[in-house]
């Protein structure tokens, strides 16, 4: 409900600050803009990676930078008191995951990641003042340069060290940056705004990454162009809400939509893919230091394409999930049938049965397929050797697990034994390991990340799993996990194939005896 409050409170205010041109008006459509650009970018990780506290506390930031903007008036004050709003996320950490890369919101690296995207845009106008006093530069035209470099380096800076957690963490201290400042709000906001939305779609996407950029990019490139200079013919209307306005900004936002809609049905409209890289690069256009650039209309643009926009992702969700296919922030479970038949089980409290324990042979299950829908590979290991810690505090439970691979069988001999020599390289190689990194509770259960090695290769993984009460085996009762995962196994070094496939999907039920 946040991101529908949002989009529709920046259209409202948005609406009236073009018409009344209200200093307030004016701040609070900023805010609702903001708000609605970090929400969206938040989004996925609240929906796939059961993210609570980590939106609530980048909100809490961005309303207590507005409020010291608002009621602290010198800039050295505000460079001061800012960054000390960062301390918040120290009060309840969360665990990021993309692929292999894991971050805590708690960490020093993530603070520190979060300090540079405040600090380091400083060095704009500490640049502008030195080439405007040595070469008599315009300041705006230096602005106008230096910020698309500043915002490259430091994309690229927190993408290389945490992936998308490290590109999150130096979003959040660049709108801190932005909305710290009216000037710098005025200045920078918009591409901000269109940046990090683009990101947010990218993770609710349920486009493979690597081809997310062939997603028809020269219609979506003609399109954003094109959307770009339906803004500026608006903003060059002397900023009022005229019907020229009016008709500028719908064509600008269905040249958008239309696309993104008609993608969902054929894919040669380019679809989400499009609307992604749509976004990006009216990011990137808005980096100019243009005046006719940074005005409430182009956040008002924004708003109506990102407000129907989160409906029609919405729609289709429900048809990618069919499919099996999953969003590309979605690293908890797989999106099969055995993700189907794992969140129909009910879950038990873990109170019960807290304690050490060794994994029984009796009753265990571990299966895993993989391939296309219509012709899935399937298998099984028959026998696991672990041991699982449950505690009162879920946090400090821990799970060690080894799988034998001379134990794993796809129900055809000829098949196993290519696979031991060709693919697990057996005496090299004779197990399978995995070993908890953290446990946190979920809606239905748990979410355990560890690190999983396989072939020599370590790589991050998320496992759900839950409790389903007990098992009797002669005449004794037994707690009963039952888990779910996925692995793309070309991470751990095995060619890709498409025909057999990359993805290896898999669920669990472990017997748990005590030690």
């Amino acid at each position: 409900m946040a991101l529908e409050f949002f989009a529709l409170a920046t259209s409202i205010f948005g609406f009236a600050a073009i018409k009344l041109d209200i200093p307030l008006l004016n701040r609070i459509f900023n805010f609702f803009g903001a708000c609605l650009a970090i929400s969206l970018l938040l989004e996925p990780l609240r929906s796939y990676q059961h993210l609570t506290w980590l939106p609530i506390l980048v909100l809490s930031v961005v309303i207590l930078t507005v409020a010291i903007n608002s009621l602290i008036k010198g800039i050295l004050y505000k460079t001061i008191c800012v960054p000390l709003l960062f301390l918040v996320f120290l009060i309840k950490g969360e665990q990021l995951q993309f692929g292999e890369y894991q971050l805590n919101t708690a960490s020093f690296s993530f603070i520190i990641h979060v300090l540079a995207g405040f600090f380091i845009p400083h060095l704009t106008y500490l640049k502008a003042r030195l080439l405007n006093k040595w070469w008599n530069l315009n300041v705006d035209s230096v602005h106008a340069m230096v910020w698309p470099y500043i915002l490259g380096i430091l994309f690229f800076a927190g993408f290389f060290h945490y992936s998308f957690a490290g590109l999150l963490a130096v979003i959040i201290g660049l709108f801190s940056f932005a909305l710290s400042d009216d000037e710098r709000t005025s200045r920078y906001l918009n591409s901000l705004i269109f940046l990090s939305a683009s990101m947010g779609f990218f993770g609710m996407s349920f486009v493979n990454p690597t081809s997310i950029i062939s997603s028809n990019i020269f219609l979506v490139s003609g399109l954003s162009v094109g959307a770009f200079g339906l803004i500026r013919l608006a903003t060059s209307n002397g900023h009022k809400l005229s019907l020229i306005v009016l008709i500028s900004l719908l064509i600008a936002t269905l040249s958008l939509l239309i696309p993104l809609y008609l993608g969902g049905k054929n894919s040669a409209f380019g679809g989400q893919g499009a609307f992604v890289v749509a976004l990006f690069i009216l990011g990137l256009l808005t980096t100019r230091n243009d005046y006719l650039l940074q005005t409430k209309i182009t956040t008002q643009f924004f708003a109506l394409t990102a407000g129907i926009a989160l409906f029609i992702f919405k729609i289709q969700q429900s048809n990618y999930l069919e499919q099996g296919l999953k969003a590309n922030f979605d690293n908890t479970t797989a999106n099969t049938l055995m993700s189907q038949e794992f969140q129909q089980t009910k879950s038990s409290p873990l109170d019960g049965i807290i304690g050490d324990y060794s994994i029984a042979k009796e009753g265990l299950v571990f299966n895993f397929e993989l391939g296309p829908k219509e012709a899935r590979t399937k298998g099984s290991f028959k026998e696991i050797i672990g041991s699982v810690h449950i505690d009162k505090d879920i946090s400090k439970s821990t799970f060690d697990i080894q799988l034998p691979v001379d134990k794993l069988t796809t129900f055809e001999s000829s098949r196993d034994d290519a696979l031991m020599t060709e693919y697990f390289f057996l005496d090299k190689f004779p197990k399978i390991t995995f070993k908890s990194t953290t446990v946190k509770s979920a809606q239905d259960g748990f979410i355990v990340s560890g690190m999983f090695s396989m072939l020599g290769i370590t790589k991050a993984v998320n496992v759900s799993m839950k409790s389903v009460g007990f098992q009797i085996i002669n005449g004794k009762k037994f707690p009963v996990l039952k888990g779910i995962g996925s692995l793309d196994r070309t991470h751990f070094g095995m060619e890709s194939d498409p025909s057999i496939g990359n993805v290896v999907d898999f669920n669990f039920s472990l017997v748990l005896k005590v030690l």
